[in-house]
């Protein structure tokens, strides 16, 4: 419990937790699904090709991998306007209390299930997507 007193924050996820997670997923893929493995690969592909060392800078050869980072890489290389996309610190009412007691919490006006839809629909080039606050 002291531990917890001294800590002001704690950085659980950011770069390792989300390699780790990734190679478990990959792993779990190469075993269950090739086939989604292998079309994630091809799909990626292209970055890879593009700029080399973005999905091969800490994985080596696996770009599946390398790619859960790339949104905190883009966040902290001139997209910060992400961050909300990523996660929300929320208020917890373990013992009763409402928004209300916390005047300064106010909810993002984007989240990330958003986002991916309109980037998907940004490669899709579907209709209207470039209404979307995404393509802006």
């Amino acid at each position: 419990m002291l531990v917890l007193t001294l800590t002001s924050s704690v950085t659980a996820w950011w770069g390792k937790g989300h390699l780790l997670v990734a190679r478990i997923a990959e792993d779990i893929l190469e075993t269950q699904s090739p086939s989604t493995l292998n079309e994630v690969n091809r799909i990626l592909q292209y970055l890879t090709n593009s700029d080399p060392t973005k999905l091969t800078k800490k994985e080596g050869s696996h770009s599946f991998v390398e790619c859960a980072e790339m949104a905190d890489d883009f966040k902290y290389n001139g997209g910060f306007y992400q961050k909300d996309w990523h996660f929300i610190n929320m208020p917890y009412f373990d013992e009763g209390g409402s928004e209300k007691d916390f005047p300064n919490f106010k909810p993002p006006a984007h989240n990330a299930s958003e986002a991916i839809s309109g980037i998907v629909a940004w490669f899709k080039k579907a209709d209207g997507y470039k209404n979307s606050y995404i393509y802006q």
